[in-house]
């Protein structure tokens, strides 16, 4: 029996009620969405956005926080707020997440937008796609009238009282009654302000308040600040002895002007080395750039030619830092030797001036006793100068025709310290006389004055062979510098063409290669001549505290004069310890569960209660076995224990291994 085919009008009832259903399913759906929320489900969507805000807030913090480590003049300052500067020609205006340009040295608002754009990160909204506000600390600002910017510094930066604030993050959110956007300033975004004082301090008002705060506090800032400098350090540490087969030694607690000791295995990172002689370093110098270039000679492949060649980038980096300090060092013992000079002439012409009357009146023997006295003293700056820096005259002066002697065999120091004493020896012998009661006949006094005179001429004749010398070191190492310059853009010429060769190895790319490479190995080969001829005439002697030539590019931090390091005095707040200089590979020290250590770098962190600074006891720096105290003095039998920061007990210090 066949079916009858349906009804039109029942198949329209059958899909009126698969749509009735679906009705009836979305409405039950949505009523148990609202039985959900409103039993209590609701929060759940607040909690989600609240931690979303506080994540923005927490990487706006990193940013910052990473921005002051990485930050290569000012290591720890931070970025003014965008809030004012408006200056079309360098498209900078307020709004455009670009820090505002200093004004006076000082940024022109304290608070302000975050400045993303300048922090190399995505715009930072709050939940009300507003951008976040920021407030540096008046003490870290990036500008020199900041300085010293390091962990012992106030911030100047409170928040509800509390101080030591490095930054605020504020999220602005949604504008309360009173507060009209879009705007500029502070107040239609914000319930607190700044309360200028001493200390500026951010106030929330007793007014209702929905801002979200971030605090980044000092020792937070400084301690991500001292982790990425004391990387840095134990960076260039290991890049010198990896170019000069040893680590410095390290300048000890006991030492005075961060000289270097011997035999000193702890210690701040030194200014100077004891040496046994310039002329021997720069002859090690030379034997180097032969080994070097020789290692290029003999690459045969690209990979090969760049490795020898980064290694010339370092010695050339060695080579400039090495003539600086010898032009440097020459430069001072001839202005020194030309100050003897001077002041000996003068002596010797007063009393040439008296004995024409062949008599000496008591006016004139004052004067030639408070000259002399002045000559002394510079006669005494220029021995300890020769001390420290063992510079030796006399035997360059034994291969220099023409050049009368004038003195004995002995080094330069040796001489002029055996001139001092005679000279003084003169000078007692006439004061003595000058000044007996009663004085003796004006006539008596000629001939103790001209024997001071005598004196005088015998060691100002040795100061000018001292000065000849130092012109003579300053004139090559001059024309080295220039060499050793040269020989840094031949190889970063060579270098790229090497590149560019492998990249594309054609024959007009191999022939502009080959051209590099030998326009290289020939200034390559008067820097060698240089150095030989460097070595001749920098005569020397041990040297008690010779400057530091720092042997590779990451140690440029480092250099003599202003800086990072030195103004913001960061080099008394860092230490290291080393096994002994040539244990490059392997050591005894031990931290963290990690043993066998050839050198680790220390940052003292912010003084605790109870440090005081400066000071010459370790414990006023580091804590725990950190400050052992064989740690203090001379340091030649140091503890090789070190103990980590933990929350057990207070310990600042940050430790780079």
């Amino acid at each position: 029996m066949s079916r009858a085919p349906a009804h039109p009008s029942s198949s329209r009832q059958r899909q009126g009620g698969a749509i009735l259903f679906a009705l009836l399913a979305f409405s039950l759906f949505g009523m148990v969405a609202y039985l959900y929320l409103a039993n209590g489900r609701a929060p759940r969507t607040a909690q989600s956005a609240e931690a979303a805000l506080q994540k923005t807030l927490a990487r706006a913090s990193e940013a910052l926080i990473a921005r002051a480590m990485a930050d290569d003049n000012r290591p720890g300052s931070l970025p003014c707020p965008d809030l004012l500067t408006d200056t079309p020609s360098l498209a900078n205006y307020p709004g455009d997440g670009k820090t505002d340009l200093l004004t006076r040295n000082q940024c022109p608002s304290q608070i302000g937008w975050l400045p993303w754009v300048t922090l190399d990160m995505p715009q930072t909204r709050d939940d009300h796609q507003g951008t976040l506000w920021y407030v540096i600390a008046p003490g870290l600002s990036d500008d020199e009238s900041a300085m010293p910017i390091n962990s012992d510094k106030t911030t100047g930066l409170a928040l509800h009282g509390t101080g030591e604030i490095a930054a605020l993050l504020i999220a602005a959110r949604a504008p309360l009654p009173g507060q009209h956007r879009p705007s500029a300033l502070p107040e239609n975004h914000l319930e607190g302000q700044l309360k200028v004082g001493p200390t500026l301090d951010y106030i929330g008002h007793t007014r209702p308040d929905n801002d979200k705060i971030l605090a980044i506090s000092r020792g937070e800032l400084m301690a991500a600040v001292e982790q990425g400098i004391a990387q840095r350090v134990r960076h260039c540490l290991s890049a010198h002895a990896g170019q000069t087969g040893r680590y410095p030694w390290p300048a000890p607690l006991s030492s005075t002007a961060r000289q270097g000791q011997r035999d000193a295995l702890f210690g701040r990172v030194p200014l100077t080395q004891p040496s046994d002689g310039i002329s021997r370093d720069i002859a090690q110098a030379s034997a180097d750039l032969t080994r070097r270039s020789a290692n290029l000679t003999a690459a045969t492949d690209a990979p090969g030619k760049l490795t020898a060649l980064s290694q010339l980038a370092e010695f050339s980096t060695r080579a400039k830092n090495l003539f600086t300090n010898v032009d440097d060092v020459a430069d001072e013992v001839k202005i020194l030797g030309d100050k003897v000079t001077l002041a000996l002439n003068k002596v010797q012409a007063s009393i040439a001036s008296a004995a024409e009357n062949d008599r000496i009146a008591v006016s004139e023997g004052n004067a030639i006793l408070t000259q002399q006295t002045a000559a002394i003293i510079a006669v005494n700056t220029l021995s300890d100068a020769l001390f420290r820096y063992g510079l030796d005259a006399l035997s360059w002066q034994a291969g220099q025709p023409g050049l009368p002697m004038g003195v004995g065999a002995e080094n330069a120091h040796a001489a002029l310290t055996d001139q001092l004493k005679q000279l003084q020896e003169a000078g007692e012998t006439f004061a003595a006389q000058h000044n007996a009661q009663p004085r003796p006949l004006q006539a008596l006094l000629v001939a103790p004055a001209q024997a001071i005179a005598t004196r005088a001429d015998e060691t100002a004749r040795l100061s000018q062979v001292i000065a000849k010398h130092a012109t003579a070191i300053i004139q090559l190492a001059t024309a080295n510098f220039a060499l050793a310059a040269q020989m840094s853009d031949a190889n970063s010429k060579a270098s790229t063409a090497i590149s560019t060769w492998q990249d594309k190895p054609s024959a007009s790319n191999r022939n502009k290669m080959d051209t590099a490479l030998s326009e290289l190995a020939q200034t390559t080969t008067r820097l060698s001549t240089g150095l030989q001829d460097q070595t001749a005439t920098t005569t020397s002697s041990a040297a008690a505290a010779w400057p530091i030539s720092w042997a590779s590019a990451h140690c440029a931090f480092l250099k003599k004069g202003p800086g990072w390091w030195n103004d913001n005095a960061w080099a008394e707040l860092f230490f290291y310890q080393i096994t002994t200089p040539d244990s490059l590979i392997q050591g005894d020290l031990r931290v963290g569960g990690k043993d066998k250590l050839p050198l680790l770098v220390l940052s003292a962190g912010p003084a605790l209660t109870g440090q005081t600074r400066p000071a010459n006891r370790i414990e006023n720096y580091l804590e725990r076995r950190n400050a052992d105290p064989s740690r203090n003095g001379e340091a030649r039998s140091p503890s090789p224990f070190f103990d980590l920061p933990s929350n057990r007990e207070p310990i600042n210090d940050r430790i780079a291994y």
